[in-house]
C-alpha cells in the first residue's frame, strides 16, 4: 500500500511497543532459569538412576551369594547333627563310632570355614544395602529438588501468562481503529522481520536497523505527503516520522 492516515501510522509505534513487550514475555518464557535447572537435574537424575540400577544389581548378587553360603552351612550342620545323633545312640562298632567322631571333627572344621565365608557374604550384603540406600537418598533428593524447581517454573510461567494476557488486551485496544490495510501490512512485516515492523525516524536514522539516511533521503521523507507510508530502504520496515 502507498497511503494511510498519518494518525494511524503514528499509532503503529504504540502498537509496536506493545508487540515488543510481548516478544520480551515470550523470550522470558523460553529462557526461564528453571528450564536450564530442570534440564541439568534431569541429567543428574538419569545418572543417579543408572547408578541405582547398578547398586541394586550388586545387592541382588550379594544376597544370592549369601543364600548360597547359608545353604552350604546348613547342609554341613545337618550332616553334623545326623552323625552326632548316630554317635549319641551308641549303635555300631567301636570302629564305626570312632569314624563318626573323626567325621564330625572334620565337618565342624568345615562348618567353621563356611561360617567365616558366610560372615564375609553378610558384610558384602550390608555394604550393598548401604550403597543402594545412599544412591536412593541422592535420587530422592534430586526428585524433591526437581519438584521444587518445577513449582518455581510454573509460578514464573503463570506470572508471565498473566502479563501476556494483559498486553494482548492492551494490544487489541491499540490496534482498534487503525486502517485495516495498514494493519495488515504491519502484521505481515512483523512476521517476516522478527517481530519489529515499524520504527521511528530518529536523529536521521531508522530506529530499528540503525541505517543512517542521506540528506536527500531525509528531504524526500519531509516532502512526502502526510498519509504516504514511508519504508526504510535498508530493512523495509514502516518508518514513522517524528
Amino acid at each position: 500500500m502507498a497511503t494511510a492516515p498519518a494518525a494511524d501510522q503514528a499509532a503503529l509505534l504504540k502498537l509496536q511497543a506493545i508487540d515488543s513487550k510481548l516478544l520480551g514475555v515470550a523470550h522470558r518464557e523460553r529462557t526461564l532459569a528453571e528450564h536450564a535447572k530442570l534440564e541439568e537435574n534431569a541429567k543428574r537424575l538419569a545418572d543417579a538412576e543408572s547408578r541405582l540400577a547398578e547398586a541394586e544389581a550388586g545387592q541382588r548378587e550379594a544376597n544370592s551369594h549369601l543364600r548360597e553360603s547359608e545353604m552350604a552351612v546348613e547342609q554341613v550342620q545337618n550332616k553334623i547333627d545326623k552323625d552326632q545323633s548316630r554317635l549319641d545312640s551308641g549303635s555300631g562298632s567301636s570302629k564305626d563310632l570312632t569314624a563318626l567322631q573323626t567325621d564330625i571333627a572334620h565337618l565342624t572344621d568345615r562348618r567353621g570355614e563356611l561360617e567365616m565365608d558366610e560372615l564375609e557374604k553378610m558384610e558384602a550384603v550390608e555394604a550393598a544395602d548401604e550403597a543402594v540406600n545412599r544412591v536412593q537418598a541422592e535420587l530422592d533428593g534430586l526428585n524433591a529438588e526437581s519438584a521444587e524447581i518445577s513449582r518455581q517454573r510454573d509460578d514464573g510461567l503463570e506470572k508471565l501468562a498473566a502479563e501476556r494476557d494483559g498486553l494482548t488486551a492492551e494490544r487489541a485496544g491499540a490496534a482498534d481503529g487503525i486502517d485495516a490495510a495498514l494493519l495488515q501490512l504491519y502484521d505481515s512485516l512483523r512476521e517476516r522481520l522478527g517481530g519489529v515492523a515499524a520504527a521511528a525516524v530518529r536523529s536521521g536514522a531508522c530506529d530499528a536497523c540503525g541505517q543512517m539516511f542521506s540528506p536527500s533521503e531525509l528531504q524526500q521523507f519531509s516532502r512526502a505527503e502526510e498519509d504516504f507510508v514511508l519504508r526504510c530502504p535498508e530493512c523495509d520496515r514502516i518508518l514513522i516520522r517524528a
